[in-house]
């Protein structure tokens, strides 16, 4: 009988660590995958720089449940405790604000086309003539 509760308690535990290994991430491992692409420097409540006068950011993770029952999860990073409570009280502003900077960082790493390659003018081309003198021949797709 000892050899059989000893056995179902070492399977118990064998289940239980391979749970473990295999549940979502707690929330500091969430927090430190979402600092590496969070698109603010500064408190989205306060706008004083994170890491500054106020000391070690405060992280927080937003969690909300959509309509079919999954969970997301946001960083948002404050410069104290006060503004999280600030946050807390009305959510919307700081994430519109965190919303638009990731945009904006976004448009600026994504590339543009030249003019002249969708058939305008290169930047060196006054006219044409002025192109065609100074390259020895137009700029490609200029003309």
């Amino acid at each position: 009988m000892t050899r059989l509760k000893t056995l179902a308690w070492c399977s118990l535990c064998a289940f239980l660590t391979l749970a473990a290994a295999h549940a979502a991430p707690t929330d500091q491992e969430q927090i430190d995958a979402l600092k590496k692409t969070y698109p603010l420097t500064t408190c989205p409540i306060s706008g004083e720089k994170l890491g500054g006068q106020m000391g070690t950011p405060v992280d927080y993770l937003y969690k909300t449940t959509d309509a079919k029952g999954k969970e997301t999860a946001r960083l948002v990073r404050f410069c104290c405790k006060g503004c999280v409570s600030q946050f807390k009280a009305d959510p919307k502003p700081a994430l519109e604000k965190i919303d638009r900077e990731a945009a904006a960082q976004a448009a600026a790493a994504t590339p543009h086309p030249t003019p002249w390659a969708i058939g305008g003018r290169a930047p060196c081309c006054v006219s044409a003539a002025a192109c065609c003198v100074r390259d020895n021949g137009c700029c490609p797709g200029a003309h």
